[in-house]
């Protein structure tokens, strides 16, 4: 089978052939249809003075956002049959500690996921372990399937939060990527009448108006905090989410702009030097909430959305390669500001 391989930071990818995995009794072959170059994935293909992220190592195959049909079945097998469309969950855990006993694998000190510990999608097949393994709905296309890793890791979030959303709450979502695109449509799904959405980037603010109807603010032409206070006549929102990532100048505006006793709500990964203003906490009396990745349970909860089209994915899904230009896709995942969602179709 071809399986892309990292070759180094001048060479990138090159397609390999490799031998196809077996599959033990609790397992799935899965035949890769999709897989999407993630923003962490297309971050660790470059070289950086003081990565966030590991960067890529000789040999890497990377991929965690993964959909396929099944093509075999293991004998213990019996959630999925051979023809299905299936979405994998990225990672798992050992299964043994208090963690994963408790329905909480992405705690788990042992936990694995493809793309890291294991080669990823971005090959022909992977063998994966039947609980992991979400079958699709037919009248959604594989492809569709692919961003319900990230509404479960938004969803995850918004869960941990505490925070009942629906028609009384207000939100700022700052970062209107991948992840903030899904989640203005996730809080319009759940009813949220006031969605504030904050980026740079008139494009992806278009999307969010024409997505989510959402209140759309352009921090490179404003201050964003100002204009959330003013908007909602010097209270502030009810919650604030941090979906930009990186190094982004957005928590303290994010900070600012909540009200007293709201909550800030961190789920992007961060440059570990980033600092909250604790003064501001202690004296608006909020609630900081950080959020990491997401359970089954919310993979699960996470396709339903999909499935029945209370998020639509495939209008975000801009770029399409096959497996032999991936190394395309990855440049155009950094490189192009119209790009979301980077499919490598095999």
């Amino acid at each position: 089978m071809k399986t892309a391989r990292f070759r180094g930071f001048e060479k990138g990818f090159i397609l390999e052939e490799t031998v196809k995995p077996a599959i033990k009794t609790n397992e799935v072959l899965v035949r890769v249809k999709c897989c999407a170059v993630s923003g962490t994935d297309s971050y660790r293909y470059r070289a950086y003075e003081n990565p966030t992220v590991r960067p890529f190592t000789d040999g890497e195959t990377p991929g965690h956002e993964i959909t396929g049909l099944v093509e075999a079945i293991g004998g213990s097998v019996t959630t999925c049959a051979v023809g299905d469309q299936v979405v994998v969950q990225p990672f798992w855990g050992c299964g043994m500690c208090s963690f994963c006993k408790g329905g909480r694998e992405n705690f788990c000190p042992d936990v694995k996921a493809f793309g890291f510990h294991v080669p990823g999608g971005f090959s022909e097949y992977l063998s994966v372990r039947e609980d992991i393994v979400l079958t699709i709905d037919p009248r959604v296309s594989c492809e569709e399937a692919v961003p319900t890793h990230h509404v479960a890791v938004n969803l995850n979030g918004l869960k941990s939060s505490g925070v009942t959303f629906g028609a009384d709450t207000s939100v700022a979502v700052f970062g209107i990527g991948n992840l903030g695109l899904l989640m203005v449509m996730m809080l319009r799904s759940m009813g949220v009448s006031k969605i504030f959405a904050v980026d740079i980037q008139a494009s992806r603010l278009a999307y969010a108006r024409e997505l989510s109807q959402s209140t759309t603010i352009n921090a490179g032409e404003s201050d964003p905090a100002d204009v959330l206070l003013r908007e909602t006549d010097g209270r502030g929102v009810d919650v604030s989410v941090e979906l930009a990532g990186g190094s982004a100048p957005t928590i303290d505006p994010a900070i600012r702009a909540t009200r007293k006793g709201g909550t800030y709500i961190a789920i992007a990964v961060r440059n570990e030097k980033d600092t909250l203003n604790f003064l501001q906490v202690l004296r608006q009396h909020l609630r900081v909430q950080g959020s990491a990745t997401h359970t089954l349970h919310e993979m699960k909860a996470s396709l339903a959305m999909i499935e029945d089209g209370r998020v639509t994915t495939s209008k975000i899904i801009t770029h399409r390669f096959p497996l032999e230009k991936i190394n395309q896709a990855f440049t155009c995942r950094l490189d192009d500001p119209e790009a979301l969602y980077v499919m490598v179709d095999l």
